[in-house]
């Protein structure tokens, strides 16, 4: 039976690029008026078992169809190019992250009916959707017994999820942003909190740290709005020195690198430390920062447990090698140069440590931030 789509067909027919990108305006300039679902993704999904009048049009001349909800804008591209990983602009901007709602619930069938994903994986906890730039992470809190049972939890706006048992996927999780990648997280309390076994969308997250044995233990933090916006309050801006005018471009490049990820570091220890500063006690949120013990160097280096929670005058003071830590007995030592000052009262004094031993300062780190102080060893 002959399908007013037919017309849609013959024009896909006749085009030879790997990519053919139509606006829904144009559309309905070949088959005639949409209906309204035509604005949703679901419309313009590639599974075959429902719809065939209108997805064979496509299907049947073996390209895929993607809707850009965002331009209003169908792109339906070459199912075996899309297998080789090709470098289409169109294709490779892709984020899945344009068609989903946050707090909708999303089943594994609906995901693979919605995106066309035949690939078998998405079954598994972590699923790059071929030819996107995105990772989804499937997690559920508590797990049946038939399951590893990893420690994953979701805090506010924090997640506490470990890794594959293998590190597989470790590094494509602490590189996300590095390789322009969004992580988009699915949770679930139990396997059927949801209908049909379904997650709830919760959005994009970004990595915040990593750490222990496999499977390594990570703590991402929900990205919001604001987020992407940096104010005056959220740079550590340092005096800038323009010798050159390549010095002044280098340095601009490191206040972005450092800056990249500092908030969500500090959420993060704001949690372990429950809010008090790790040497002072002082609960005045406005007032605590997030120190490095290792310098920043990276993503890499924003770890919980290459942080101490610590009040800004205190921050300061650790950064100069003023004030350090003792491993062998977690006190506090601090430098000569204090003698006299309000500061000196803090030597000997037990550093506050997390409750969580998972979130507890790095002992090598602060023995190497230690020896690289200002403050001479005593017996």
């Amino acid at each position: 039976m002959a399908s007013r789509y037919d017309r849609l067909g013959e024009y896909l027919k006749s085009q030879v690029e790997n990519t053919v990108r139509i606006s829904l305006q144009e559309i309905e300039g070949i088959v005639g008026k949409l209906p309204k679902e035509a604005w949703t993704p679901q419309f313009w999904a590639n599974a075959q078992a429902h719809q065939k009048s209108r997805r064979s049009q496509w299907l049947g001349n073996g390209r895929n169809a993607f809707f850009e909800p965002n331009a209003e804008v169908v792109r339906f591209v070459r199912q075996d190019i899309e297998d080789t990983r090709h470098t289409d602009f169109y294709f490779t901007q892709f984020r899945t992250s344009s068609m989903l709602d946050v707090g909708t619930v999303y089943t594994r069938e609906q995901l693979r009916d919605l995106f066309g994903i035949k690939d078998s994986t998405l079954n598994n906890g972590v699923f790059r959707p071929k030819g996107t730039e995105s990772i989804w992470l499937f997690i559920t809190e508590h797990k049946t017994a038939d399951r590893t049972q990893y420690r994953d939890r979701l805090d506010g706006d924090i997640l506490y999820w470990q890794g594959q048992n293998l590190g597989r996927t470790d590094n494509l999780i602490v590189e996300h942003a590095d390789r322009n990648l969004e992580l988009l997280v699915f949770f679930r309390t139990r396997k059927y909190e949801f209908p049909g076994a379904g997650f709830r969308y919760f959005g994009p997250f970004a990595h915040v740290s990593h750490q222990g044995p496999l499977p390594t233990s990570f703590i991402l933090k929900k990205i919001s709005a604001k987020d992407s916006v940096i104010s005056p309050e959220q740079a550590d801006l340092e005096p800038f020195d323009p010798d050159t005018i390549e010095d002044a471009r280098e340095r601009f490049r490191q206040d972005i690198a450092r800056r990249r990820g500092q908030q969500a570091f500090r959420d993060a220890l704001l949690s372990a430390y429950g809010g008090r500063c790790a040497i002072s006690d002082c609960a005045v949120k406005d007032v605590l920062e997030a120190a490095h013990i290792t310098p920043y160097k990276g993503t890499a280096t924003n770890a919980i447990a290459n942080g101490l929670l610590l009040r800004s005058d205190l921050h300061t003071l650790f950064d100069c090698g003023l004030i350090a830590v003792n491993v062998e007995t977690m006190q506090i030592v601090t430098s000569n140069q204090l003698a006299g000052s309000s500061y000196a009262n803090f030597d000997g004094q037990q550093l506050r440590v997390p409750t969580d031993v998972v979130n507890a300062p790095s002992m090598k780190a602060l023995k190497q931030h230690r020896d690289q102080s200002r403050i001479s060893h005593r017996p």
